[in-house]
């Protein structure tokens, strides 16, 4: 069974109406795929990055997906369940380098990995793991194309 919610990852209580549902609706959900994020301002270089356009990135990219994951933790854990965050390699190259969404998807990389070490060091049974998908050229991105760029049909 598949069903839409519409949950805001700048609304944390949006997050935690949607787990409650979740869990009265459907408890046995054994999976979470947190794949939602912003890009910010691609085309702006660091110094002209507001402290303010960082913090709206943050907010959706690393805080709305801690929420997620904290928040369907305890649903997923009783069903042996499993986390996949899509997410990108945090490193800037070459002409890559957009650094509002390089540094939240890079705490979001170190949160995967910190609470797979927490789950692991408490039993807690739920895997919870990253897949970086590469390149896609959609919204998100200005429809960027380019080498290692791929379409959405592709």
């Amino acid at each position: 069974t598949a069903e839409w919610l519409q949950i805001d990852l700048n609304d944390i209580a949006s997050i935690h109406k949607a787990a409650r549902y979740v869990e009265e609706r459907y408890p046995k959900l054994d999976g979470l795929i947190n794949n939602a994020g912003i890009s910010g301002d691609m085309q702006k270089n660091p110094l002209e990055l507001k402290s303010s356009e960082l913090e709206q990135l943050a907010k959706v990219n690393f805080l709305g997906n801690f929420e997620m994951i904290k928040s369907f933790t305890p649903i997923l854990s009783r069903n042996h369940g499993r986390i996949l965050n899509v997410t990108i390699p945090a490193t800037p190259i070459g002409s890559f380098n957009p650094l509002g969404y390089l540094a939240s998807k890079a705490s979001l990389n170190s949160m995967i990995k910190s609470f797979a070490m927490y789950y692991k060091k408490h039993e807690i049974p739920v895997e919870i793991f990253d897949v970086l998908s590469g390149g896609i050229s959609t919204d998100l991105n200005q429809h960027q194309s380019g080498l290692l760029i791929r379409t959405v049909q592709e």
